[in-house]
């Protein structure tokens, strides 16, 4: 997966992942080790081919960081039940 830039034009809200899986859309799903912590990145059945990037509110311009993989990882859990993800260490987020 060749990852882009981070913008508001492919930026989702933690809400919207747990949607995403409820409606069972979510294809693939990476866990992104970076210098900055942790981000998620995903790729949906709407947009195959398109990544999306975890952001918050008040920033849609750079992924949300997290600092613990084993506290992510059961969130994602609680968000996206059943989906499994993908660990990448040192991937190249190009900046916006």
């Amino acid at each position: 997966m060749k990852l882009p830039a981070c913008t508001s034009n492919n930026s989702l809200l933690e809400g919207d992942i747990e949607t995403a899986s409820q409606r069972e859309t979510i294809t693939h799903l990476e866990v992104l080790e970076t210098e900055n912590g942790l981000c998620v990145a995903i790729e949906i059945k709407l947009e195959p081919g398109k990544i999306w990037y975890i952001t918050t509110r008040r920033n849609r311009e750079e992924p949300k960081y997290y600092a613990d993989l084993t506290r992510l990882s059961k969130h994602l859990n609680t968000l996206a039940p059943g989906v499994d993800f993908v660990l990448r260490r040192n991937p190249k987020i190009p900046k916006s």
